[in-house]
């Protein structure tokens, strides 16, 4: 197969970025991989990714590697919910942004796909119809996470303005899917219920997309999508009790039978957030998310993805259901 593109991806190791690379090389791509540790992501043993060992804040760490290569795809980032140094999430997502900015114009990278979340983005009074036209929520309703992400996204579009190189944002909803390792705040939850650990929930909602079907669009992005626009990458609005529901149909354990107030769901939340504050590890949930999951803040439309890209609306289920299986058969998890 006759190489396309060289590609230059961070986050190789996480959870998108991992089934980025995968799909990128098995559709011709040459893609360079950076990687903080030794270890290669398991979902691309056997598969022909090169690897870069360096650091997004060191750029002397993989200059040559970037020189290599055509396209930046950039997924990496800190995700992870109550962080107890809140600095560190504006210095890799922020910081680290701006930094490759930098140096993929000074070497004349083409195009530079950069990944953030739709949790920056604004709702409509009926969250259903939120789309990119909403503009950016206030900073003063975010927390360090969305915010770090919003400041990344505002030197991406600076870039793009200066017509040096194409740049093009991607803002994925919750992902959901196989290979969710570390796992993400929404496997912890998937995870929690399999375990049989779930037996409240409250009203509420989220929008959830296949991991792998937001993946395909950044292959489709190589070549699609604008310059300086945002692209919401998302599927299927669910309420809290129906993503349940969803696991219960998959995987056979009950439903929890609890509906707890807002104010209860918050207040434990600001506990369990506090204490990973103070543990120095991080929590699948805060008093923001469970304010924005209350107030359905996640939903939306993709339709300009889905225009613009060919992005792929199959029913949440098979996505949930890969998840399940995958969690199973890797039952150390469980």
């Amino acid at each position: 197969m006759e190489i396309r593109k060289k590609i230059f991806l961070t986050g190789t190791s996480g959870f998108l970025g991992s089934q980025v690379a995968l799909k990128l090389s098995k559709q011709g791509h040459h893609v360079i991989g950076l990687i903080r540790g030794d270890e290669s992501p398991s979902l691309l043993k056997g598969h022909s990714i090169e690897y870069c060992k360096g650091n997004i804040l060191n750029p002397e760490s993989y200059d040559s590697a970037l020189k290599e290569c055509d396209v930046v795809v950039h997924t990496a980032a800190i995700t992870s919910f109550g962080m107890k140094r809140t600095q560190d999430y504006y210095e890799t997502n922020t910081e680290g942004t701006k930094i490759l900015l930098k140096c993929s114009q000074a070497i004349g990278i083409e195009r530079f796909i950069h990944t953030s979340t739709r949790g920056t983005l604004g709702v409509a009074d009926m969250p259903e119809q939120s789309d990119e036209t909403y503009g950016n929520k206030q900073t003063d309703g975010m927390d360090d996470y969305i915010k770090s992400k919003y400041l990344a996204e505002l030197e991406v579009i600076k870039c793009s303005q200066n017509g040096a190189m194409v740049c093009c944002i991607l803002s994925p909803t919750a992902l959901v899917g196989a290979c969710d390792q570390k796992p993400t705040p929404v496997g912890r939850i998937i995870l929690s219920f399999l375990r049989g650990k779930v037996f409240v929930y409250m009203n509420g909602g989220i929008n959830l997309i296949d991991v792998e079907d937001v993946a395909q669009v950044f292959v489709e992005a190589l070549e699609k999508g604008e310059n300086g626009q945002i692209y919401i990458l998302g599927n299927e609005n669910i309420t809290l009790f129906g993503l349940f529901r969803e696991l219960s149909m998959i995987s056979g354990i009950p439903l929890p039978k609890i509906k707890i107030p807002f104010q209860v769901a918050y207040t434990t939340s600001a506990m369990i957030n506090g204490l990973s504050k103070v543990t120095g590890g991080s929590s699948f949930v805060t008093p923001a998310k469970i304010r924005s999951s209350y107030k359905r803040h996640s939903y939306c439309s993709s339709q300009k993805a889905i225009q613009a890209f060919g992005l792929s609306q199959a029913p949440i289920k098979v996505a949930l259901t890969k998840a399940i299986n995958w969690y199973r058969y890797h039952s150390n998890l469980l």
